[in-house]
């Protein structure tokens, strides 16, 4: 059996995945092997940034041809309604001047349903929130749209916990180089992860 290939950005969106493997083996600085049920899994630390996604994503697909990929991890929510923990689904991703790509969204009760946007740069302003949210997304995100290159054609999942109002709190905003926020940052994405994203993650792939 092929298979699935499970790709978070941070170590902190990854480790609780990790812990919930069944005989897990590195086999890469970045990169292990284990079980979900009965289903094989590699795990992925990507990185963050849409070129490191697909270029560790590419890799790893070369060497495992996985059947699946599955991004998952923390987004900012582009609309109002959206709470911090709330998972989300993404039935598409728009990047760029492109087009919508419609996606299948994970068969998991609870989520919100919605296009994501997978951007380069994050989304640190009310004008750029607006933007994105008036080509249809309802969150934001930064890797999936590398995975969805690097998957050549296989079918790709994405899952997301919203961890903050992206643009729409100064007090939110990271400031890049300030390691406080970032450190603030990490320990949220850890908890959401490991309360909210992995239960219903491991739930739906290891019931296959």
């Amino acid at each position: 059996m092929r298979p699935w290939l499970l790709v978070g950005a941070m170590r902190v969106e990854t480790f609780p995945v990790l812990r919930r493997l069944t005989a897990p083996r590195p086999v890469g600085p970045r990169l292990w092997l284990g079980s979900l049920g009965a289903r094989p899994v590699a795990l992925l630390t990507c990185g963050v940034g849409p070129e490191r996604a697909e270029r560790r994503g590419l890799e790893a697909v070369e060497r495992l041809d996985p059947e699946v990929l599955v991004s998952f991890g923390t987004c900012g929510a582009l609309q109002d309604g959206l709470r911090r923990g709330a998972l989300v689904g993404a039935t598409g991703l728009v990047s760029g001047e492109a087009a919508l790509v419609p996606l299948t969204p994970p068969p998991t009760p609870g989520l919100r349903l919605g296009a994501l946007a997978s951007v380069s740069e994050v989304v640190a302003t009310p004008k750029a929130r607006a933007a994105w949210a008036a080509r249809g997304a309802v969150a934001c995100e930064m890797e999936a749209e590398g995975l969805r290159r690097a998957a050549a054609g296989r079918p790709l999942y994405a899952l997301k916990v919203v961890s903050d109002a992206a643009g729409g709190d100064p007090n939110e905003r990271l400031q890049p180089g300030d390691p406080v926020q970032m450190l603030r940052f990490k320990a949220l994405a850890l908890n959401l992860v490991e309360r909210q994203l992995a239960p219903a993650l491991v739930s739906w792939v290891s019931r296959l």
